[in-house]
């Protein structure tokens, strides 16, 4: 079913491990979303972190999302290679990594995303798949998460620029 993108309240703080190339995710039994720091101790911090000496800010892509005759704009936190930008889509439409720009290097490796996370989805070759966007936490072939939390649908057509 589709439907206009909208922003939903997260289930933790804004916090500054969201935007930093050393947070990891950790999924819980119940789907619960850990952050872990790979750059510091504790590794698991008291949340959400407003300030932190040590952070380093992932790369930030702008996404336009149009659907259902509305349009929203949102910054992205880029995990994975940048693709060849811009870049325009739709979600769950066939393509292959290297329409992404990822050459001879091919797709990232899994890990844990947040919910509101673009991921990867490769079919049974790996050559090629489809673009998703994520509702809930889970793992997967993560390429960037929002800021906000979004819930965009399949078809959704998003513009991704620098």
């Amino acid at each position: 079913m589709s439907h206009p993108p909208t922003v939903f309240k997260r289930p933790y703080g804004i916090s500054q491990c969201m935007s930093c190339v050393g947070c990891r995710f950790v999924l819980g039994k119940r789907q619960q979303t850990y952050f872990m720091c790979e750059r510091k101790e504790p590794r698991y911090p008291v949340q959400p972190q407003l300030s932190c000496r040590v952070a380093q800010p992932l790369p930030v892509v702008h996404l336009k999302v149009m659907s259902e005759g509305q349009e929203l704009t949102e910054n992205l936190r880029w995990v994975a290679p940048l693709p060849k930008l811009p870049l325009t889509f739709k979600l769950g439409e066939a393509m292959t990594w290297r329409q992404l720009g990822w050459g001879e290097g091919g797709p990232p490796e899994e890990r844990n995303v947040p919910s509101s996370a673009l991921l990867w989805s490769a079919n049974e070759r790996g050559e090629e798949g489809r673009l998703l966007w994520t509702a809930e936490p889970q793992r997967g072939r993560a390429l960037a998460w929002s800021e906000r939390a979004l819930r965009l649908s399949e078809g959704a057509l998003l513009i991704l620029t620098r």
